[in-house]
């Protein structure tokens, strides 16, 4: 077996140091591999036969930060396990990454339960960060073996990066099954925003006007933040030319949750997206609403208007 490069060693060491993201869960009891086609299964096992060959530092290194995660939550001050982004800007980390959270028997014997959801949601957040396409039937897999809500959308974040219509029509069918419990459907949902696409904006949306209690509604405003987030959007994108339509539903359903949302949560969720996803278009929009709204509301439609001017302004998105 080859020494471990530099550039994994120097991973490992600024991993265990950095604190990231927030997560936790709980584990799944039935085994991803088992829901996988049999060519998907082969297919999916040849891949990491042949990355533990060509490259089996890698696959030593995630063993090694895994081994690690107890120590890293005792050392950071939130008491979480965070390593999903860093290891993500690595894409030879996706095999090793696979074999632990589709083959393996988790959680390994010298990790609490607690510990390894934690590990399995970097795993599977920096698997989206990669974004390749190849991932989905494994990331598919895991969603519908999954039992915890939170662990549910960070999958379903993860399949929404690969920016396929594949991916897309597969967390919509899951969110429109009515055969999957009501808490699954609504994590998947939550899980859409990153996809960037018009089409998952305007089942937000829709899911929005509904009226859900303030928990989901929050879920659902910061999902359309991420569907529209400005400057989020590459134009080499095949969907780029969405964009400002999905701008104009996200922007549209922060406003509506604003006027009509009660809850200060959502209030602040909802401007959070407002701010996020707006652009000189989207004050327009709220002038050209004012005619139409009730005039009990134009006063607060008023001070929204002001508001997101100042920090457009203040963030150089449009001229004072």
């Amino acid at each position: 077996m080859r020494r471990i490069s530099a550039h994994v060693l120097i991973l490992i060491v600024f991993l265990t140091v950095t604190p990231s993201l927030h997560l936790y869960g709980s584990a799944p009891h039935e085994k991803p591999l088992d829901r996988l086609s049999s060519s998907d299964r082969e297919t999916l096992l040849n891949r990491i036969h042949e990355s533990r060959e060509q490259n089996p530092d890698y696959f030593l290194a995630l063993q090694n930060l895994v081994d690690k995660a107890p120590e890293m939550a005792a050392q950071n001050h939130s008491g979480k396990v965070s390593f999903g982004f860093h290891l993500g800007q690595e894409p030879l980390f996706l095999a090793p990454a696979l074999e632990l959270l589709m083959v393996s028997d988790p959680p390994p014997d010298h990790l609490s339960v607690h510990i390894w959801t934690q590990v399995k949601q970097n795993l599977i957040y920096a698997i989206g960060l990669m974004r390749d396409r190849r991932s989905l039937p494994s990331l598919v897999a895991l969603l519908k073996c999954e039992e915890d809500p939170t662990s549910a959308r960070i999958i379903a974040e993860s399949i929404a990066r690969l920016e396929s219509d594949l991916a897309l029509e597969s967390l919509l069918g899951l969110a429109d099954n009515p055969e999957q419990a009501q808490w699954f459907r609504q994590a998947v949902l939550a899980g859409l925003g990153p996809a960037k696409r018009e089409i998952a904006a305007k089942r937000l949306a829709d899911e929005l006007f509904k009226r859900p209690p303030p928990e989901y509604a929050c879920q659902l405003l910061t999902a359309l933040g991420k569907t529209a987030i400005y400057g989020g959007w590459s134009t080499s994108s095949p969907f780029a030319n969405e964009e400002a339509y999905t701008r104009t539903i996200a922007t549209n359903a922060a406003v509506w949750a604003i006027l009509e949302y009660k809850s200060d949560l959502v209030t602040r969720k909802a401007t959070v997206a407002l701010y996020l996803s707006s652009d000189a278009e989207t004050l327009k929009q709220i002038r050209e609403l004012r005619v139409a709204i009730d005039e009990r509301q134009r006063p607060r439609l008023d001070g929204i208007y002001d508001d997101l001017r100042r920090y457009l302004e203040n963030q150089g998105r449009i001229q004072p």
